[in-house]
């Protein structure tokens, strides 16, 4: 099974961009109702995730894709994932990008 530090092609790569984003976009959410203090963790393991993804596609050869890859993280970087817009921004930016979601 393909990991983030074992991806070589872009089709795993959108499939673990979905599955990290969706995961670890999840556990922020729940963590406001009452364990805040995971959100910098799980902000800090996504953040690492993707910027992971976007090494193997340039390593690879698929920096279109590291590209693509790179708007997310910016989002993710520069927003405040803790509001619920800027979750969904994200969720939708991975969908406008994400060759298996179009």
């Amino acid at each position: 099974m393909t990991t983030v530090r074992t991806c070589t092609e872009p089709k795993d790569a959108w499939g673990l961009v979905s599955h990290v984003l969706g995961n670890k976009l999840l556990v922020i959410s729940a963590s406001l109702s009452g364990a805040e203090e995971s959100i910098p963790r799980v902000h800090a393991e996504l953040v690492g995730d993707l910027h992971i993804l976007i090494h193997r596609m340039n390593m690879h050869n698929h920096p279109d894709d590291a590209s693509k890859i790179q708007q997310i993280l910016d989002m993710v970087v520069s927003l405040d994932v803790t509001k619920r817009e800027v979750r969904d921004a994200i969720y939708d930016k991975n969908n406008e990008l994400n060759p298996s979601t179009r």
